[in-house]
Parts: structure tokens; C-alpha cells; sequence
């Protein structure tokens, strides 16, 4: 007979969540440079990990530490390095050329599924890539890096509403280019976020996060009246108040 065990499971997460609070990281990020907002709670008001935070957490480093073994002869994993300040750690280097040039530096994720259709979808500020180009662009402003690449390996790819549908996992990799402009521009907006963190200023002074961080638009069954209602992801998103920022983000939901 099998039986889950809901105790040990408890212990599970808890043993997770102070592994994880170990390996907490000191000094300004670059994830925190693009999500402000959720840097200065954390500093005012930390709180714990949920088990889904620590879920998502352990299956993308799972994913990366495989990747990181099957591709020992040409992805070196690359150590943390500190740019005007800023700690930032792009996950491999290329050690040869089979995959990607030699040197060149590769961010590694892993998501669901609806990988873009199109690069023209990829590059869509709405529908694309968004969150994943932030970071990487951020990698590339402040090292000098005209290219890098991007690694997506998509779990369920082609899994749709339709019981049906058949999915498989898929890796997709992308090059993201960026102008001598673009690289000063964007190094530029970094700085002065670091800036504008290590001053006095108020969270309502400080730049949105994400906005998949504050929470999603969800939309009730026909029979429980069809209405969209907004469901708070952050912790913080009741003190953080970002829809006085953004309307769509639970003030109120564009057509």
C-alpha cells in the first residue's frame, strides 16, 4: 500500500526553505535593479518562502544543474561577478563552439509552455520574452556585451485547453543583439536605479516590478457571474500598492 505522507512533506519544505535562506545573497542584484519594488520590501519586511516559490525554485535549479552535466564539454557554469556595484552571475560561458561561439555567455530558463510563435512574438513587450531580454540585456549592458544567447527549454510545449492536445519538452535558443546605443542606454537606466535604491526614496519613488510578480487577471465561470477579478501574487502587493501606478495591475482590467 502506498500512502502519502503529508508530515514528512512539511519537513520536506521546511528543511527547502532554510537551504534556500541560506544561500541568501548579500548587496544589490540585477534582478533587484529589475524589480525595485520587490528589493525594498524585502529589505523592510523579508518574508518566507512559500512552498510554490520553493517548488518553482528547486525544479529550475533541477533543470540547470542537468543541462550544466550534459553539456560539461561546452557550457562552463560561471561565477559570480560584480559590475559598478552590481552582483550579477549569467549561468554559462561557452568552453567551445559546437553549440554557440566560444566565450559567449548563455542564460538558461525553463517555463510551461507558449514558447513565441514568431521572433516578431518573441520581441513583443506584451506577448514575448520580456522578463527573460530584461535580464540578459542587463547581463550584456553591464559587461559590454553586444550579443548573448538565450536557452528556453519549454515543458509542455504544444499542450493546449483541448484534453487531445499532445505536448513534448522543447529547447529554443535565441540570440539577443543590442547597439553601442542600446548598451549605454540600458546601462545607464541600471545605474540609476541603483541609485535611486540606495537613496532614501519612497517605494511609490521606485520603478514597477514584472507585472507577473503582483499578481494575474483571472476570470470566473459563466455560472458564477463571468466577472474578471485581479488575485494578488506579491506579499507585498497590499502595502506596495502598484495599481496607483497601473490601473491594469488591480485597479481596474483594459479591454
Amino acid at each position: 500500500m502506498l500512502a502519502r505522507q503529508p508530515d514528512i512533506e512539511t519537513k520536506l519544505y521546511d528543511v527547502l526553505r532554510e537551504s534556500f535562506a541560506s544561500q541568501r545573497r548579500d548587496g544589490l542584484h540585477l534582478t533587484d535593479l529589475l524589480n525595485p519594488r520587490q528589493y525594498y520590501w524585502k529589505q523592510l519586511d523579508p518574508q518566507p518562502l512559500t512552498n510554490g516559490d520553493i517548488g518553482f525554485f528547486a525544479g529550475g535549479l533541477g533543470h540547470e544543474d542537468a543541462v550544466a552535466r550534459l553539456l560539461k564539454e561546452d557550457f562552463h557554469e560561471t561565477p559570480e561577478d560584480i559590475v559598478d556595484g552590481v552582483a550579477l552571475r549569467p549561468d554559462f560561458v561557452a568552453r567551445s563552439s559546437r553549440i554557440v561561439p566560444e566565450g559567449s555567455y548563455v542564460e538558461f530558463k525553463t517555463r510551461r509552455s507558449n514558447l513565441p510563435k514568431s521572433d516578431d512574438e518573441a520581441n513583443d513587450p506584451a506577448r514575448g520574452l520580456t522578463t527573460y531580454r530584461d535580464q540578459i540585456r542587463g547581463y550584456m549592458a553591464l559587461k559590454q556585451r553586444p550579443e548573448m544567447y538565450l536557452l528556453v527549454l519549454s515543458l509542455t510545449e504544444g499542450k493546449t485547453k483541448d484534453p487531445l492536445s499532445s505536448s513534448a519538452p522543447v529547447f529554443a535558443v535565441y540570440k539577443e543583439t543590442m547597439t553601442p546605443e542600446e548598451l549605454a542606454q540600458t546601462r545607464d537606466t541600471l545605474m540609476s536605479r541603483k541609485i535611486l535604491l540606495q537613496s532614501p526614496a519612497g517605494v511609490d519613488q521606485l520603478p514597477l516590478c514584472w507585472a507577473f510578480l503582483c499578481g494575474k487577471w483571472t476570470k470566473a465561470l459563466v455560472r458564477d457571474g463571468g466577472g474578471w477579478s485581479y488575485q494578488p501574487k506579491c506579499p507585498w502587493y497590499d502595502k506596495c500598492r502598484p495599481q496607483d501606478t497601473d490601473p491594469n495591475r488591480g485597479g481596474r482590467r483594459d479591454a
